[in-house]
């Protein structure tokens, strides 16, 4: 299918269609079907495949359909206030996560740093809104906070939150008197917290109308735990929906749609490292989320470190590795082709940033630190 412009230009369609066909046969290999569970197989399976459906129209891509009526794009900005109400939900929402995970007797001041944490994200949010799209927030400003935080420089703000992020980390790596003590020794409570302040920094890092995508998110997490899969079935499900989501965000394999509102968040000066990374967490955002929603996945399973890691990274790797040679022959076959410069060389671009990015840094380096560390604080 490489060998194809038009396949190349609305690759998002495969994503979507085999996501949904994926998700769609989890119901009949659940094997809660076996114990008599099955209307609530269903019910799960059915809120996966909705969420799906509804992301898909969040944002219109590729090149046929790119100027089609979307969620992003009509419907959020027709209807600023409910938008604003979607994003102050979401970030509530990790607040509310954040002190039901690590609340314990110093319950008080976990709910004040949590509520501190998620409102100055939500208002750093804004200030770059502000910067980027006015249009989304007018006659909202008095509303946001944002008259009473411009005395604060935004890299200070920005140095703030992470900091708050930082304190929330360490919280949850070494809980100490924080945490109960049979909470502690589990390695989903361990991961739950840290899952939920990355999530925290990609809604900072997307755009304001991409945020309430990470709620649908959830629903879908959930809705996977109970199914209980197998270690190979969580595998081909977050290499569909790590590039599922990249499109749903607004992604393509086109040069014109990578996404440069959020890259410049915080930075003062030129800094080329911190452009990067920024540029690719805002693009990837929903691909990072789902990389540390499976570990997540499998680290509950209690599978052992040796086998069931390496294993998910073996097939992913395996997956990529025919993927970034279809790519390189195609447009090695293709190189006298009229579209080898506007089609197929932003595609092998792309194809760069996915095995270097995404798998190598986000899903090898990154995922199996979290990995490890959760095995390892399960064994304490």
């Amino acid at each position: 299918m490489m060998f194809a412009s038009s396949y190349v230009e609305e690759e998002h369609h495969f994503w979507y269609w085999a996501s949904s066909g994926w998700l769609a046969m989890l119901l009949f290999k659940s094997r809660n079907l076996e114990d008599g569970q099955g209307p609530s197989s269903l019910l799960y399976t059915i809120a996966l495949l909705g969420v799906l459906r509804l992301v898909r129209i969040w944002n219109q891509t590729g090149q046929k359909h790119a100027g089609e009526p979307d969620v992003a794009r009509n419907v959020l900005p027709a209807h600023n206030v409910m938008l604003m109400a979607i994003v102050l939900a979401s970030f509530l929402f990790a607040s509310y996560r954040f002190f039901r995970r690590l609340s314990s007797r110093h319950s008080f001041a976990i709910a004040g740093l949590s509520i501190w944490l998620c409102l100055a994200g939500f208002t750093l949010k804004a200030r770059f809104t502000i910067a980027d799209a006015p249009e989304l927030l007018i006659g909202l400003e008095p509303w946001l906070f944002v008259e009473a935080m411009k005395h604060n420089s935004l890299p200070a703000q920005l140095i703030q939150l992470l900091s708050g992020i930082g304190v929330f980390a360490f919280l949850a790596i070494f809980p100490g008197d924080w945490i109960p003590p049979g909470i502690g020794r589990e390695s989903q409570h361990f991961l739950w917290p840290l899952h939920d302040l990355l999530t925290l920094f990609l809604m900072v890092e997307s755009r304001m109308t991409n945020v309430p995508i990470f709620l649908l998110f959830e629903i879908q997490l959930q809705a996977l735990r109970w199914l209980d899969l197998t270690a190979n079935e969580l595998t081909m499900t977050s290499i569909l929906l790590q590039y599922a989501s990249f499109f749903a965000f607004g992604g393509s394999n086109a040069i014109s749609s990578i996404d440069l509102s959020n890259a410049y968040n915080g930075i003062s000066g030129y800094n080329v490292v911190a452009v990067g990374i920024l540029t690719f967490c805002s693009n990837w955002a929903g691909s990072i989320w789902w990389t540390s929603a499976t570990v997540i996945l499998l680290s509950e399973k209690g599978y052992d470190w040796s086998n069931t890691w390496l294993r998910h990274l073996s097939l992913m790797t395996a997956f990529l590795a025919f993927s970034v040679l279809s790519v390189m022959v195609a447009c090695t076959a293709l190189r006298t082709h009229l579209f080898i410069w506007t089609v197929f060389s932003p595609k092998y671009l792309y194809c760069m940033a996915w095995s270097l990015g995404q798998h190598l840094c986000i899903n090898v380096i990154l995922g199996s630190v979290l990995y490890q560390l959760g095995q390892f604080k399960s064994r304490l």
